[in-house]
């Protein structure tokens, strides 16, 4: 979201693809980017511009170098590690950040003893 935002991509493309969870782009373009290695060629999407986001996320040189209605072709090289930058700041419309903060919800585990005794929390070490 932040690469996106900071890019100056369309919000709305994200809140689209948010919708579409537990399915959708969201999910499905991470699994196929963390595969990728030399020339790899991907469905296009309903959100080209998602793609373009994730890739530009992601921790090692890889660039999109063709792409038409039907599928995107991807250079994608893992064994060369670049930096990645993310701004201090973006700006969220009200509906975004409403998904995005429902999205957060989700993942939310009271700190409770029922909760602890149904798995969550790091148990004994932060490493459990």
């Amino acid at each position: 979201a932040v690469a996106h935002l900071a890019a100056g991509r369309a919000g709305a493309d994200l809140l689209a693809a948010l919708r579409m969870l537990p399915g959708g782009p969201v999910t499905d373009l991470p699994v196929a980017l963390a595969v990728a290695s030399g020339q790899v060629t991907l469905s296009a999407d309903a959100f080209p511009s998602l793609l373009e986001s994730y890739v530009d996320a992601l921790p090692y040189e890889a660039r999109i170098v063709a792409r038409d209605q039907a599928k995107v072709t991807l250079a994608a090289h893992p064994s060369h590690r670049r930096a990645v930058h993310t701004p201090a700041r973006i700006a969220l419309d009200e509906a975004l950040h409403d998904a995005l903060a429902a999205l957060a919800r989700q993942t939310y585990v009271p700190a409770s003893d029922a909760s602890r005794l149904g798995g969550a929390g790091a148990g004994l070490t932060d490493n459990d």
